[in-house]
Formats: C-alpha cells, sequence, structure tokens
C-alpha cells in the first residue's frame, strides 16, 4: 500500500524504485515499549527490524513497528530496491535462517 493510502502496489499502480511501500503483517515479535497481546496498541517499534525481499533483491526497512490502536497488526515500511524486472515480484519475508516465507506480491514498473 502506498502510505497513507489504500492504493495497493497493483497492475494499475505499479511500484518504482525507491517508492516506499507500507506492509501490513502480524507476528513481528517484541516491541518496544512492550504490549500485551490483545490489547490495542500505542506506538510501540518492533526490536528486531524484518527482513524483506521483493523478487530477487533485498528492500531496504525503514520502519517497523505496532499500528496504534490496533491488537498485534504491525506495519512494515519498506523501499522498492531497483533493479527488478517489470510486472509482478512476489514479496517474502527472509526468516532468521535465511529462508523465505509469505505469499505475497507487488507490482513494479
Amino acid at each position: 500500500v502506498y502510505p497513507g493510502t489504500k492504493t495497493l502496489a497493483d497492475g494499475a499502480h505499479p511500484a518504482a524504485a525507491g517508492d516506499v511501500l507500507e506492509v501490513y503483517s502480524l507476528g513481528l515479535g517484541l516491541t518496544t515499549p512492550r504490549v500485551e497481546a490483545g490489547v490495542a496498541s500505542p506506538f510501540a517499534t518492533a526490536d528486531v527490524r524484518p527482513r524483506v525481499r521483493i523478487g530477487a533483491l533485498e528492500a531496504e526497512v525503514t520502519f517497523a513497528g505496532l499500528v496504534p490502536g490496533l491488537a498485534g497488526v504491525y506495519q512494515v515500511n519498506l523501499k522498492v530496491p531497483a533493479g527488478l524486472t517489470p510486472g509482478y515480484q512476489p514479496l517474502r519475508w527472509i526468516n532468521s535462517d535465511g529462508s523465505l516465507s509469505g505469499t505475497s506480491g507487488i507490482h513494479v514498473r
């Protein structure tokens, strides 16, 4: 999603290198300040910054934390890397063991 909008980086609105996108996720771990499970969150940043790959390239994560007012929902802001082939690119989380997970993607131009 483009920041501050509900616009997806889809075929009609492909992202360009350098664009910052918001990705929403669950289960990214502890935050500062700590927030109890099931409690609507204040502003809280993730203690460990996640790693994300778009296509074959790692994206720069510029922010990761809980979404204020929601319970357990994280927002991850990432910058689309240069050098991606235009079209659909899978978006994958890079796990601590180097494996990949996730089933979403974006379109790039």
